[in-house]
């Protein structure tokens, strides 16, 4: 009996059903001895699964699999994708295509024995139709396959691969479909595939490139399909012919981590790669070991890991993709602030702030991840968070005074002696010979004695470092960004604010978040229950990530089309606990739920139009960063009570939102440009609100109420020397930069017709005063 052609209808069969077994020996026409066989081996499998192969949630607990996660991380790993990939998906087998080429040359009085193998049948084949007849055929079986619903670029694997970005910049594969291709382009991702050695000049200028060492169907000649193909292709390998295909993917057996993804020890393919490993042994460096991913059995991987530095990860190709998607993919779309760190060309000093929620710790906690995938050890990567106290509280009061600040910093380093000085912190850091400084939560601190601890103690230091070939970092992050800092510093210093998610970021996110649920799920989120969950999460990373696990959580989940007010109202209710668990109100809460919370922002003018406490509102408000220096509402906070308000008391929320569209059209008649402008943009996002709220099912009547309140406004009032340019085009403009403002105006007059509102603004009368 013919043990390879066994083994190929076992690698067919394994993950069908008993009925869908059946009805392949039917149609294949299998004798009984061989059915016999192949189930025997089969049911040997199955006993073997629970002791060797893991399952996506095991394996990130496997060693093999903790030592590839940062090497994937730091873009070092290469992924070489087999048949066994495209199996999975439903792409023909090898003994499938085997019995086509048999099928066919029966049709020219041939007839190809079955323990032939299949690069012999290829050959003979190939005798009789020529090179293009024998790609035709191979061609249709692959079409065939993939005119099914769904197609295979949307299940499994390959539904997981575009996300993984630092796998797709160059993928090697032996396949000669397209379904890499396919995946990528699907996801918005330009690539291109390398089938001859003549493109390997256009790598350098590539976002992603497949390199098909077999070739594909596209280009005949290029493809490696019968036992010369193979022998020219060894002889390649054996020499490591420069120029060649072959020869360039062995050349980066030196720089790369090689995965092998869906090959079997029998695979003639699996056999020819691993030639190529063990022919470059010597330039193999330990530190740079290359992995197998196979659902073996643990008796089975020591067989294996024999051929050169291979290391197994026993699960199947989707397992695996998807608990390494779990692991190195960002949910919150942040990878671009993340990577900011790390560029070659990145300053020392990096700088994330934004208001409540936003991510910021999250970010830090993927910057420390990842600063260990970048060669830092963990010692040199320290963590310091100065909004918590040792015990993991929130920290209410103010760090006063450098002295109390180095304790603060003490309590979360390990260090071998007491923060007493600040020499003391510049003696540990040098003793780290070079490190990774993140610290979080700045805001608590005195900005006077933060600066002089960055720019004065921590920054000389890490510039020491770096001139040294030490490569040092500090990474700060908190609501506000630091003020007053010294020209040296502020040079060095990359700033960046980051802001609550917008819809697009939202999409992006949910995609990510139902792959890593299930990489099969054709489900999608549709464009309205986007704008639901923005709406309704106030784009904040965490709030949005509730939302998704609560409409996917269950067994047999399924996404609705919108959220319902019920859905809403309690989503709502628990952000709102939250928030609260984080402030101390001190008697202000009250006031600022049942009217601030509809202002994106006030001064002491409108508090006192309120019968609001100035002083006693705004010291409580802006110690608890609800109010920021300039007088704005933190986003996040701000629409959270906003909706709760909304959700809670229609009433209170209607009156709130009309005391405030009365106070900024009051403040519109008695100023002057730019300080009208200000007022004009609150009294449009007011005045829209309202009429969602009064007109909830008329969109022609809102639309035609807003035209006919914009058009009462008064003329714009300019003072020639203080206002450039035109009023009317300096409105317009602010409109444009206001996410939110557009984002009401919208759903109040239909997102087509914003354009009308903008062009009246920007038309209207301006009087010199």
């Amino acid at each position: 009996m013919n043990e390879k052609r066994i083994e190929m209808l076992v690698g067919a069969l394994r993950d069908k059903t008993d009925k869908e077994r059946d009805e392949f020996f039917e149609a294949m026409d299998i004798s009984d001895r061989e059915r016999g066989e192949v189930r025997s081996l089969l049911i040997e499998e199955q006993q073997q699964i629970p002791s060797g192969v893991l399952s996506a949630e095991q394996l990130p607990d496997s060693e093999h699999f903790k030592t590839l996660v940062p090497l994937v991380r730091r873009g070092k790993a290469l992924l070489f994708i087999g048949a066994g990939v495209s199996q999975e998906v439903g792409m023909p087998s090898t003994i499938q295509l085997f019995d086509a080429l048999r099928a066919e040359a029966r049709g020219y009085g041939t007839e190809i024995s079955r323990d032939t193998s299949f690069r012999e049948a290829a050959r003979k084949v190939e005798r009789l139709m020529g090179r293009q007849g024998l790609v035709n055929l191979i061609r249709e079986e692959i079409n065939d396959a993939c005119r099914k619903d769904p197609p295979p670029h949307r299940l499994g694997a390959y539904r997981l691969l575009p996300v993984i970005s630092s796998l797709t910049r160059r993928l090697v594969t032996t396949n000669w479909d397209d379904l890499l291709l396919r995946a990528l382009q699907e996801a918005g991702e330009s690539a291109v595939e390398i089938t001859k050695s003549t493109q390997l000049s256009w790598l350098p200028t590539m976002k992603n490139a497949i390199i098909k060492l077999h070739g594909g169907v596209e280009d005949p000649e290029s493809m490696i399909i019968t036992e010369t193909d193979y022998a020219i292709a060894a002889s390649q390998i054996i020499r490591r012919t420069t120029g060649t295909l072959w020869g360039y993917v062995s050349s980066l057996l030196s720089q790369y981590s090689f995965i092998f993804l869906g090959y079997s020890l029998e695979d003639p393919d699996f056999r020819l790669l691993r030639d190529m490993v063990k022919s470059s042994q010597g330039i193999w460096r330990e530190s740079i070991p290359s992995f197998m991913v196979v659902p073996l059995s643990q008796e089975r991987q020591a067989d294996v890991e024999r051929y050169g530095e291979l290391r197994v990860i026993p699960t199947t190709a989707t397992n695996f993709l998807q608990a390494l998607f779990s692991e190195t993919g960002e949910f919150a779309n942040r990878e671009d602030e993340r990577d900011r760190v790390f560029r070659r060309d990145s300053k020392p000093f990096i700088e994330f702030y934004g208001p409540f929620g936003l991510g910021k710790s999250a970010l830090l906690d993927e910057i420390e991840a990842q600063a260990e995938a970048e060669g830092w050890r963990p010692r040199q990567i320290l963590r310091v968070n100065l909004g918590r106290l040792p015990d993991g509280e929130p920290r209410r009061e103010k760090i006063s005074g450098l002295h109390e600040l180095l304790g603060a910093m003490e309590q979360d380093l390990d260090f071998t002696t007491s923060l007493g000085r600040s020499e003391d912190l510049v003696d540990e850091l040098r003793g780290k010979k070079r490190f990774c400084l993140l610290v979080d939560g700045v805001e608590r601190g005195q900005n006077e004695e933060l600066v002089f601890l960055f720019a004065n103690v921590i920054a000389p230091v890490v510039r020491e470092m770096n001139q040294s070939g030490m490569r040092s970092k500090l990474v700060i992050a908190g609501r506000l960004p630091l003020s007053n800092l010294p020209y040296a510093f502020r040079r060095d210093l990359d700033s960046r604010r980051l802001r609550p998610l917008q819809r697009s970021a939202v999409g992006e996110m949910a995609r990510k978040f139902l792959l890593a649920k299930d990489s099969d799920s054709q489900e999608r989120f549709s464009a309205e229950l986007l704008t639901d969950i923005v709406e309704i999460s106030g784009g904040h990373p965490g709030f949005i990530k509730f939302i998704l696990r609560a409409l996917t959580g269950d067994e047999e989940w399924y996404l609705p089309s919108r959220l319902t007010e019920v859905e809403r109202k309690r989503y709502v209710s628990h952000f709102s606990k939250i928030i609260d668990e984080q402030l101390r109100w001190q008697g202000v809460k009250a006031v600022y739920e049942k009217q601030l919370s509809v202002y994106r922002w006030v001064n002491r003018e409108i508090l006192k139009e309120l019968q609001v406490p100035v002083e006693e509102t705004i010291k409580v408000l802006t110690e608890e960063y609800i109010l920021m220096p300039d007088f704005t509402f933190d986003p996040v906070i701000q629409h959270i009570k906003m909706l709760q308000l909304r959700y809670e008391s229609p009433d209170e929320y209607q009156r709130a939102h009309k005391a405030a569209r009365d106070s900024f059209r009051n403040g519109i008649d008695e100023l002057s440009f730019p300080a009208q402008r200000e007022y004009i943009v609150e009294w449009l996002f007011h005045t829209a609100y309202l009429l969602l709220v009064e007109c909830p099912d008329d969109l022609a009547e809102r639309r035609e109420r807003l035209l006919e309140q914009i058009q009462s406004l008064p003329p714009y009032r300019a003072r020639r020397g203080i206002s450039r340019g035109n009023p009317g085009a300096e409105l317009e403009a602010q409109v444009m930069k206001d996410d939110e403002l557009l984002r009401v105006l919208g759903m109040c007059v239909e997102e087509n017709k914003v354009d009308r509102i903008l062009d009246l603004l920007k038309e209207k009368e301006v009087k010199n005063v």
